[in-house]
């Protein structure tokens, strides 16, 4: 859980877990309480945390401590110049309550609505993540995201390129 509203979700989903095993794992960092996180989020295993502004050109998905990293991103993102990169960030703290979710509602949570001629979106997220092939594509636009952050001065930005 990302913050003292998802742990608390967390936990009363684990109350009433009746037909499988639960775990909770949590951070010992202390985690500022964001204000897009909600208990009905947690429910559906991953939703928006922090919305784009009009038209958002990636996702960030994030889980645990990281959302509050990709909240900052975000804001960082916005500012690079005078149109900034809108983006969307994404809380994902179940992958299996989330496939349980509707086509619909995936889209909702996962999908950027394109018009004609918008260069392929690609999906943000952290690398060590379970199961992360089912959704992240990792093309020119990502690659070009990363060169151009690093040189606006972001921190902790790393190559999404796998090494060869």
């Amino acid at each position: 859980p990302c913050d003292e509203r998802e742990t608390y979700a967390a936990w009363l989903n684990a109350l009433n877990s009746k037909d499988r095993p639960t775990a909770i794992i949590l951070s010992r960092q202390n985690l500022p309480l964001l204000d897009g996180t909600k208990a009905t989020g947690v429910n559906k295993g991953a939703y928006i945390v922090s919305k784009e502004k009009s038209k958002a050109k990636y996702i960030l998905v994030a889980t645990g401590s990281e959302v509050s990293l990709a909240v900052e991103a975000q804001k960082f993102m916005q500012k690079l110049n005078a149109e900034g990169i809108d983006t969307r960030v994404v809380s994902m703290p179940c992958w299996s309550y989330f496939d349980k979710q509707t086509d619909a509602y995936k889209e909702s949570v996962l999908s950027l609505k394109r018009e004609k001629g918008d260069a392929h979106t690609p999906l943000c997220r952290a690398p060590r993540t379970p199961r992360r092939d089912t959704i992240v594509y990792v093309g020119r636009d990502l690659t070009r995201l990363h060169e151009r952050l690093r040189k606006a001065g972001a921190r902790g930005v790393h190559d999404p390129r796998p090494a060869r």
